[in-house]
């Protein structure tokens, strides 16, 4: 069920046959992958037509459900499974996987292979259990299907993969495993590709073993990425990784054409700079000290978006937060950093500015906006916040 629906017989893997669980058949093998992932108990028919057929008004239900489970029933027939019409039983109203069918689960496997491994308290045996149970992780949950009863599912066991990816990923770092590291980042990053920690490790393993081109290759190929996907820059982590990969590659010292080459995120294109939240922090601190001295204003201004209003608010499509940083761009002065805040909102610094000129800022924001992309159904509001030279006295480092 990791990677998709399939099934095999006995312990012939050539064997093994993917079903296609598209078309026609979509919610006949839906109910079947239902009842085998919850296996462990019988299932009412209550809770499985108010899954499957909740949405057939009129029909009965109940007569529906039944044929299904014939229907079914014949699918494993035809399958050439031993047995196949006694794996879907029922008694009192309730239908289940038949319990005493030898039926082994991959994502069952899985999973009883992360809980041993967090709980091992010798580490080779921890590893050991962390890599298998990786390797059986060959995508996500029912990968291509998109049943709501899936979704709870598929994030549960792609946070459990997450979570054994970095626990084995910084043992092995630290047992110098280059090689088995850059096998397993290698697989993870087609898996969960915005998980920033697998590139970490990946392009400091390149490092280690010489492989410094591909490192920096990797790099580049993962920050074209999370802006394309997230909209996002890589984090101050991933930039230290690929700064200490062109150091390694420059025989640990950089020459003044390298350090520009590093310090520069693209060409200057006359807009505001776009940065970090890491960086930004950092700006936002520069500018505190800085006003201590010259006594300037200076704003720090919440941008929101939103669909709806009141209780209706729902958040925007990604799209609508690319839209966002491209009128930030334009609208901001190239003196004034901005950092995407969280999913839905941005933060930027006003320097030099009273609250009077953080207003107008915001207005104009707001008119770029609606001139750019006027279909747009999404609202923006703001939060102005005066920063205060008093918060240099404020350990910010």
């Amino acid at each position: 069920m990791l990677g998709g629906f399939a099934f095999s017989v006995g312990d012939d893997e050539t064997g093994r046959r993917k079903i296609d669980t598209g078309g026609r058949a979509k919610r006949l093998w839906s109910l079947i992958e239902y009842l085998i992932a919850f296996r462990s108990r019988s299932i009412s028919v209550d809770e499985l037509t108010e899954t499957f057929w909740a949405d057939k008004a009129g029909d009965n239900p109940v007569v529906t459900l039944q044929n299904n489970i014939s229907r079914a029933r014949s699918a494993l027939t035809e399958l050439g499974l031993p047995n196949a019409r006694e794996l879907i039983v029922s008694a009192n109203g309730r239908y289940a996987w038949n319990p005493a069918a030898p039926t082994e689960v991959d994502a069952e496997r899985f999973e009883a292979l992360c809980t041993a491994a967090r709980a091992a308290k010798d580490q080779p045996a921890a590893v050991s259990g962390m890599m298998e149970a990786m390797e059986l992780y060959t995508g996500d949950f029912l990968s291509g299907s998109t049943e709501e009863w899936v979704t709870p599912l598929r994030i549960y066991y792609r946070s459990l993969y997450t979570e054994v990816c970095r626990m084995a990923l910084r043992a092995l770092m630290e047992q110098e495993r280059w090689m088995d590291v850059i096998g397993i980042c290698g697989r993870a990053y087609s898996i969960i590709p915005e998980v920033e920690e697998v590139s970490i490790h990946l392009i400091r393993a390149l490092t280690e073993i010489g492989q410094v081109g591909k490192a920096l290759e990797h790099y580049e190929t993962v920050k074209k990425m999370l802006m394309a996907e997230y909209g996002i820059n890589p984090s101050e982590e991933l930039e230290l990784a690929r700064t200490q990969a062109a150091r390694t590659q420059t025989g640990g010292k950089l020459d003044s054409d390298t350090v520009l080459k590093l310090i520069r995120e693209q060409e200057f294109d006359g807009g505001a700079l776009h940065c970090d939240y890491g960086v930004f922090r950092h700006l936002v601190w520069r500018q505190v000290r800085s006003m201590a001295r010259t006594h300037e204003e200076a704003q720090i201004a919440i941008i929101n978006l939103s669909i709806g209003s009141g209780d209706d608010l729902l958040a925007p499509p990604a799209t609508d937060m690319k839209r966002l940083d491209r009128v930030l761009k334009v609208s901001l002065r190239t003196s004034d950093p901005y950092a995407r805040l969280s999913a839905t909102q941005y933060i930027a610094l006003l320097s030099n500015a009273t609250a009077a000129n953080a207003d107008v800022v915001t207005a104009r924001v707001d008119t770029n906006f609606r001139q750019m992309y006027p279909r747009s159904r999404a609202r923006l509001s703001y939060k102005i916040v005066p920063l205060s030279a008093s918060m240099a006295t404020t350990d910010g480092s």
